[in-house]
């Protein structure tokens, strides 16, 4: 995505450069991966945090500006760099945003997490587009500006962004069908998410909570949607699940993943294990 801006609108003007500056740019907020050295609840914590912040990189964009300028030999303006930098910066954390995992924007000030269920983290639909402009754009590094490379590279960019648009509408539609058969079937959901799933746009995965922490979960299609089969998934009352939710890593835990969370109690020979599960993704994490 930042290499698509730099050809878009900085490369005529910039040099050949620009592509790199907005692909180191567009690639700086995952610098956080770093934290993964202090295990999987720092993790959770601080991945999508203050990396990831549209204030933290604003103020930091003059700076990659200024560095760019000078490693560009004061071609263009510092001005004309800081551009390009901010908008390679800030788009990162937007596109995590249309993403389920949520994302820090106004870290430090908050530490709320927004995520708009647009697309799967992974999704070659939207990649390969982008792919394409960089691969060409790489290919002919040395050769003139093109305005025939900017169109192309525009196209891309605009198409990938109504993809994006088209993902958020299929989101909401599909989380307002199921909001509508919960509360006839007599769930009051506190909050209904549609997650996409992987290679699929328009299959979602559908999880809903209630105020006292029930959740139901279940498959829609957005394209056709159909009556959902829900599976159903009690809150224990169980006083070991009581304190667990209340520890500093039970409450991290309801914090990442936005309350989606089941739980179960599985008593053995050496005692009882309290499992936690984020019912947003079906997948298995420690």
């Amino acid at each position: 995505l930042g290499a698509t801006i730099a050809e878009v609108g900085f490369r005529h003007k910039l040099g050949v450069k620009a592509l790199w500056v907005g692909t180191l740019c567009g690639l700086f907020p995952d610098l956080d991966m770093v934290v993964r050295v202090a295990g999987e609840w720092a993790t959770l914590q601080h991945h999508r945090g203050v990396t990831h912040s549209l204030i933290v990189l604003t103020f930091l964009a003059p700076l990659f500006g200024w560095l760019a300028h000078r490693w560009a030999r004061r071609e263009g303006t510092w001005l004309q760099w800081s551009h390009l930098a901010w908008w390679t910066l800030i788009t990162h954390p937007l596109l995590d945003v249309c993403t389920s995992y949520g994302t820090q924007l106004f870290a430090p000030i908050t530490d709320t997490r927004y995520a708009i269920d647009a697309v799967a983290v992974v999704d070659p639909a939207y990649s390969i587009p982008l792919l394409v402009v960089v691969v060409w754009a790489i290919w002919r590094r040395n050769a003139p500006p093109s305005r025939r490379r900017r169109i192309v590279a525009g196209v891309m960019l605009a198409v990938t962004t109504v993809y994006l648009a088209i993902g958020y509408g299929l989101a909401h539609r599909a989380a307002g069908l199921a909001e509508r058969q919960l509360r006839q079937e007599g769930f009051q959901p506190a909050s209904v998410r549609a997650v996409p799933t992987l290679f699929n746009l328009g299959l979602r995965r559908i999880v809903a909570v209630n105020p006292a922490g029930d959740v139901r979960a279940g498959l829609i299609s957005a394209w056709a949607p159909r009556k959902i089969t829900f599976a159903r998934y009690e809150r224990s009352r169980d006083p070991l699940v009581k304190r667990a939710l209340a520890s500093p890593r039970g409450q991290l835990f309801l914090w990442f993943a936005d309350g989606f969370v089941t739980t179960e109690v599985k008593r053995h020979e050496k005692g009882t294990t309290v499992i936690l599960s984020d019912m947003r993704f079906a997948l298995v994490s420690e």
